[in-house]
């Protein structure tokens, strides 16, 4: 059975997806149902647009920011943000999604190690790492490891796959791993990630007394990269499994991403449309812990 919101979503109606939220908010105020329908919806927007920033990415943020202000004076603001994520689910492109193929079966599963299924990004064939990824996940006992190994798979390829691998990791875990809509949350990242081929080389270098986070502020000059370094700061505390192997593979990312960007003539990002506040915001809640971000946070809105 379809939650309100979300059946109103895929009729792409504003105004009944408003209805349904007043409705549901003066019912229960739990917005639980609400954040599953958004990510649910979010995982279907369209593979082949890349015009719109990632209905994901930016319902992660959304939700983000919903739960920061939880509290019941700050109603009337958890609806307006709300409202402003369904005035733009509404319009972006989406496709239905088969997740058939990620459907267990023990019976049918084969061993997959982490190499198997990495190397399976590299084929011709899709398919191939979707079937990878359902006998990993029917074999799996802890799924916060499979989270860690995608994480590592995002961090070789451009910065937008590890925000969208972070993303998908926070979506999974309000929703559940065993909630009926997560497959599609997994198949829109395992896609993405598989249509992505650039590739990123690491190479050797001694990062590991890098204070990359704090260092990593003063560089920072547009929403894009303060996505980049959230989305990082997130993986690097979420990693327990592979964490030796991930967190330096975030120094190094972070370290070239940056320093690729010294001198560069950019925009310093002085755009102030609901979108990029939200995004802006919802990142800057995420690196509140980080020394300096406090100075990063008062300029208007990134300072070159």
């Amino acid at each position: 059975m379809l939650f309100p919101l979300l059946e109103a979503l895929l009729q792409k109606n504003k105004e009944l997806c408003k209805l349904r939220i007043q409705e549901h908010l003066l019912s229960t105020g739990d917005c639980l149902p609400i954040y599953k329908s958004l990510f649910t919806y979010a995982s279907q927007h369209a593979l082949s647009d890349h015009t719109s920033m990632n209905a994901m990415i930016f319902s992660d943020c959304l939700v983000n920011l919903i739960q920061a202000n939880s509290d019941k004076n700050a109603g009337r603001l958890q609806e307006k943000l709300i409202e402003y994520g369904i005035d733009y689910l509404c319009v972006i492109p989406t496709e239905p999604i088969d997740t058939t193929p990620l459907k267990p079966s023990r019976d049918e599963a084969k061993v997959v190690s982490i190499a198997d299924l990495e190397e399976s990004f590299d084929q011709d064939d899709v398919n191939m790492v979707i079937a990878s990824v359902r006998d990993l996940l029917t074999l799996m006992d802890n799924k916060r490891y499979f989270m860690e190994i995608m994480f590592r798979i995002a961090l070789k390829k451009t910065p937008q796959c590890l925000v969208l691998a972070s993303a998908t990791s926070r979506a999974i875990e309000i929703m559940g791993w065993q909630n009926n809509f997560t497959p599609f949350l997994i198949y829109h990242l395992l896609v993405r990630l598989y249509n992505e081929k650039t590739t990123f080389s690491f190479s050797e270098r001694n990062t590991e007394n890098a204070n990359i986070f704090e260092q990593s502020l003063d560089n920072v000059r547009s929403n894009d990269d303060l996505l980049f370094l959230a989305a990082s700061y997130r993986t690097y505390h979420d990693s327990k499994i592979l964490a030796t192997q991930i967190l330096p593979m975030i120094r190094t990312r972070l370290i070239d991403y940056f320093e690729s960007r010294k001198g560069s003539d950019r925009l310093s990002g002085n755009s102030q449309s609901a979108m990029d506040n939200i995004v802006r915001h919802s990142c800057f809640l995420d690196l509140s812990t980080v020394q300096g971000m406090q100075a990063l946070q008062s300029k208007n809105p990134f300072a070159v």
